[in-house]
């Protein structure tokens, strides 16, 4: 600490930032002492004169405060704050949005369809064509002008297509509501037939007159594929009044040399019929009450039974294709030489038995699981057969076909309805 005593260089100008020294007071001495001191040597330092300060004026004294302040600011230190922990730094994540969102472009939105949705660039494309395309049918249709009454007519057709559809639905529903009417039983004898028409003889007409009514009638029935008529075949007498002809009294008519021992044994019923086939067909079922009887005058008809039902029962079978007959030499070539071999043949085998049928005979068939006797043509076609559906039941037809409708009807016959009596 510098001496108060030191002379202080006017120049310098004092710190005003440091507080000026405050003289020291000295303690006044006690009187004994102060006595004492007065003697030689003593020195009275209230009698000393020091030199006196020159004080600055007062522009000197403002120049030296600014410089000093100045110079005081550069070398002064801001206060600091006591240290602090720093704070930690938030870490940012790549999915928080950013402050400023970014622009929306096209190319941001198919990267966003990309990434989210897993849509490819070609789905993308096709679907930016079709609204392309969607976009310029609507404009054409927007550019045409309006027709109000095409609109109307459309309404109209359709409506009227509906009502349409709603009566074809309606009627459909009403028929297959229907009961099914059961089938009753036909007063035809032995099956239920589709039609019949009677057909009126008089017992005085010869046999070919009688014959050319019953084909006449034959060709006259019109009926869908596979159903049967009736012809009814009565007696008419002078008075007008007509009768069903019985089987003994209807087949000396057609046949004249119908054995009299097979007559004997029919019973009166018989059924004389159509079915409709490739060509009308003619069939005849007879009942007899002897079936040893009955066949045996079966097998006695059978030499003139086709002459005495044709024409009736007649039947022109389909022409079969036949195979070309070679000829020139390799045929007769082969002719001989099957010759030889058959006659060869016939020499090493035994005799045996000739063909059970010839053209124009009967011969044993089985048709429709039944033993029949049939006449057979060159093709093998069925002319004429007879057979027994049961020991007292006799069908006489033309064809395999008609024989198996027969059989049909008589197992449905069965199940019919009799008539309330």
């Amino acid at each position: 600490m510098p001496d108060q005593n030191t002379p202080q260089d006017p120049n310098t100008a004092p710190n005003p930032a440091t507080p000026a020294p405050q003289p020291t007071p000295v303690p006044a001495a006690p009187a004994s002492e102060a006595a004492h001191q007065t003697g030689a040597g003593h020195v009275d330092f209230d009698k000393l004169i020091l030199p006196k300060k020159g004080a600055p004026s007062v522009d000197s004294a403002q120049r030296i405060n600014a410089g000093a302040l100045f110079e005081q600011e550069q070398k002064a230190a801001l206060p600091q704050a006591p240290k602090e922990a720093p704070a930690p730094v938030p870490t940012q994540h790549k999915e928080d949005a950013p402050m400023v969102r970014p622009l929306q472009t096209y190319q941001g939105d198919i990267e966003s369809l990309v990434d989210k949705k897993n849509v490819s660039v070609v789905t993308i494309a096709a679907a930016e064509a079709d609204r392309r395309g969607m976009a310029k049918l609507g404009d054409s249709l927007a550019a045409e002008p309006s027709r109000p009454w095409l609109g109307k007519m459309l309404m109209i057709t359709g409506g009227a297509l509906f009502v349409l559809f709603a009566i074809g639905i309606s009627y459909y529903l009403y028929i297959r509501l229907q009961p099914v009417p059961i089938a009753e039983q036909s007063p035809a004898p032995f099956i239920f037939v589709d039609s019949t028409l009677t057909v009126p003889v008089s017992a005085e007409d010869s046999r070919s007159a009688t014959m050319q009514k019953l084909v006449a009638a034959r060709d006259s029935i019109n009926l869908s594929l596979g159903l049967i008529a009736r012809l009814q075949v009565v007696a008419q007498s002078q008075d007008g009044s007509v009768q069903e002809f019985a089987a003994q009294d209807f087949l000396p008519l057609l046949a004249r040399t119908i054995p009299p021992a097979l007559l004997r044994t029919l019973e009166p019923q018989m059924l004389l019929g159509i079915h409709s086939y490739d060509e009308n067909q003619a069939f005849m079922i007879l009942k007899a009450d002897s079936y040893e009887t009955a066949y045996s005058g079966m097998l006695a008809w059978e030499t003139s039974m086709r002459a005495d039902l044709l024409p009736l029962f007649n039947r022109t079978p389909a022409v079969h294709a036949r195979p070309s007959v070679p000829t020139g030499p390799l045929a007769t070539t082969s002719a001989s030489t099957t010759a030889q071999t058959a006659s060869t043949t016939a020499s090493t085998t035994p005799t045996q038995a000739a063909p059970q049928f010839f053209v124009g005979n009967f011969a044993d068939k089985i048709v429709e699981n039944r033993d029949t006797r049939v006449i057979l043509n060159q093709d093998g076609d069925i002319l004429l057969l007879w057979t027994f559906l049961d020991r007292s039941t006799i069908v006489i037809t033309t064809n395999d076909a008609t024989l198996r409708e027969i059989i049909s009807r008589l197992s449905q016959a069965s199940i019919l309805s009799l008539p309330q009596q």
